[in-house]
């Protein structure tokens, strides 16, 4: 036989907003309701050791209770009956729940609706001592249910960190495959970096002794400097005194050269004055005759000018 299940949020310490519960009369095993208690919206898990009852009022002033049962994950499932469900009209519920210890909580009302059947039922009104049976069954199903939907959220969890395992061992895989891989590069960095020290270290040798070297050169660099130095000084005091000395000879040479100018004015205005000289002697030059008493002889002379001297010639004479 079908049954219908309905599912519902009812509240402890508020009313309840949701429109009325609709139900057909005179159904009869067929219609129950899975109750989620709330206290204030927030859900109440209702014990498994507690009683779940539904107390219900129908528009004839007639109240009945009947038992429900608690589900396992903390909500209750409680029948519509046949009583509840025998008279059309408005049947005002509530759940109650009763613990071990004799205390009570109730949610506030909620309404069902039970709309009219179009045949009447003159069946009597026996099923609900058969009722708790039934709402047992239901709830062992609702509990296989939940047994099975947890077994699937758990199987589905478990393929889901398998899955999460297989992607973790994959990577774990990588990560070993990239780690072998650094460590061989690693390792071939570490040989590259023994073979540049070892370098290094030829190198620096090398330094060393280019460095010694260096410094001998330098050392001997600053010696030849400083000759160099001083002989640039004992050039440039050379330098000095040539310059001076050239002055000086130029002084001279320029005195020289003047005294050689002044000299040979004067020797052509002496020669000059010698031939002007040399001319007037000529001009006024006269012949004498001179007698030597101690030989008798008797001599003709003249003066004249030879290289630009006076010169005093003379010729015996003599006579026939």
């Amino acid at each position: 036989m079908a049954t219908i299940i309905k599912e519902i949020e009812v509240d402890v310490s508020q009313l309840n907003r949701f429109a009325a519960i609709v139900a057909k009369q005179y159904d009869k095993q067929s219609r129950f309701l899975k109750v989620t208690l709330l206290n204030s919206g927030e859900r109440i898990k209702v014990d498994k050791a507690s009683t779940a009852v539904i107390n219900a009022r129908r528009e004839d002033e007639v109240a009945k209770t009947f038992e429900g049962t608690v589900n396992m994950d903390g909500t209750v499932t409680v029948p519509l009956t046949q009583w509840m469900l025998q008279l059309d009209g408005t049947v005002k519920c509530d759940i109650s729940i009763i613990t071990a210890n004799t205390t009570v909580l109730s949610t506030t009302l909620f309404e069902l609706e039970v709309q009219e059947a179009a045949a009447p039922d003159d069946s009597d009104i026996a099923e609900d001592d058969n009722c708790g049976v039934l709402i047992q069954l239901i709830a062992d199903v609702q509990a296989i249910k939940d047994i099975e939907a947890k077994r699937v959220d758990a199987e589905s969890a478990r393929v889901t960190a398998e899955s999460k395992r297989v992607s973790a061992e994959n990577a774990r895989v990588q990560a070993e495959n990239a780690r072998v891989t650094a460590e061989n590069n690693r390792a071939k960095t570490e040989q590259a970096r023994v073979t540049s020290e070892s370098a290094r270290v030829d190198t620096e040798k090398r330094r060393g002794t280019a460095e010694t070297a260096r410094a001998q050169a330098e050392s001997s660099r600053v010696t030849v400097e400083a000759e160099r130095v001083k002989s640039e000084q004992a050039r440039a005091s050379a330098e000095s005194a040539r310059v001076t000395a050239e002055s000086k000879r130029v002084s001279a040479e320029n005195a020289r050269v003047q005294a050689e100018s002044k000299r040979e004015t004067d020797t052509a205005k002496a020669i000059s004055d010698c031939n002007i000289a040399k001319d007037s002697a000529l001009k006024a030059a006269v012949t004498m005759m001179i007698v030597n008493d101690d030989t008798g002889k008797t001599y003709q002379g003249s003066i004249k000018v030879i290289g630009g001297k006076p010169v005093f010639e003379y010729d015996e004479v003599v006579t026939g």
